[in-house]
């Protein structure tokens, strides 16, 4: 006979397992204490300096409903300007990045899970360019732009219309072939409404590497973006001159619209970055 009953125990590990001061009403995470009554930190986060966006008080981003992480992945959020922020650390084989709600919060329902190693590849590179002028009216010169790699042709298709779709700039997504038979995807935004230099870089990266061929380069427009730019036209001539079978294609958020060196250029003005110097 087995005797069962229940313990009167007050167990100290209440929330998210953490364990309750009774004395002080404060749950202990280790770095600092939360108040659950207003569901606060009463230190500043210690890696705040890596979110300034974020009040280093708050937490998960005051929506501890929508941030709940049931499945151990880590939560981004797409920022208009084509920034992707971090906001909840975990560990598991995949991330999710949610959209912006435009009332600087996430959007539950808008979300794309990414492998973690896309999260990962993502580097930084500025590059000196044609002298233009930024919204402001202000000379510019020099570019920066953001890249990502990803193994999966299909999986990086789904990235780059997501990002696309749910942000205000311009993005690529690049294939590039080797003579292994393998291929990869690069994925790329200038953080810039009219223009996309990482495509370009790209290009000019592997454009005298016979190891290498580019399959496909295709770019972003905004949806009040018409026609081609002078600079879509430019980069074609280039492409297709090293590139023949090349396909080049503009996503403007529904379809996907190729083109090539002959069409006509619209209204939309494009930085052009020239040839690295070797």
């Amino acid at each position: 006979m087995v005797d069962e009953y229940s313990s009167s125990e007050d167990m100290p590990y209440k929330f998210n397992g953490k364990e309750l001061d009774e004395e002080t009403g404060l749950y202990y995470y280790g770095a600092r204490y939360m108040d659950p009554k207003i569901s606060m930190w009463l230190g500043v986060d210690p890696l705040a300096e890596k979110y300034p966006e974020i009040s280093p008080y708050i937490y998960c981003h005051n929506n501890p409903i929508n941030l709940i992480d049931p499945n151990g992945k880590n939560d981004y959020i797409l920022n208009l300007d084509g920034e992707i922020k971090l906001i909840k650390e975990n560990s598991n084989d995949f991330n999710t990045i949610f959209a912006y709600d435009g009332q600087g919060g996430i959007d539950k329902n808008t979300k794309i899970d990414v492998p973690k190693s896309f999260n990962e590849s993502k580097t930084t590179t500025q590059v000196q360019g044609r002298t233009s002028k930024d919204a402001d009216g202000n000379k510019i010169s020099t570019y920066e732009f953001d890249l990502y790699t990803v193994d999966d042709e299909q999986i990086a298709s789904n990235i780059f219309e997501f990002l696309a779709k749910n942000s205000d700039v311009e993005w690529s997504n690049t294939k590039v072939s080797s003579k292994d038979n393998t291929s990869f995807n690069l994925i790329s935004t200038s953080h810039k409404e009219g223009s996309e230099v990482g495509m370009r870089y790209t290009f000019e990266k592997y454009k005298n590497n016979h190891n290498f061929t580019i399959d496909y380069a295709i770019h972003s427009h905004l949806p009040e973006s018409v026609g081609y730019s002078p600079g879509d036209i430019k980069f074609a001539k280039d492409a297709k001159s090293i590139y023949p079978n090349i396909e080049l294609k503009i996503y403007n958020r529904i379809e996907y619209k190729s083109f090539d060196q002959y069409d006509i250029p619209g209204v939309l003005n494009e930085v052009v970055v020239p040839p690295q110097k070797r």
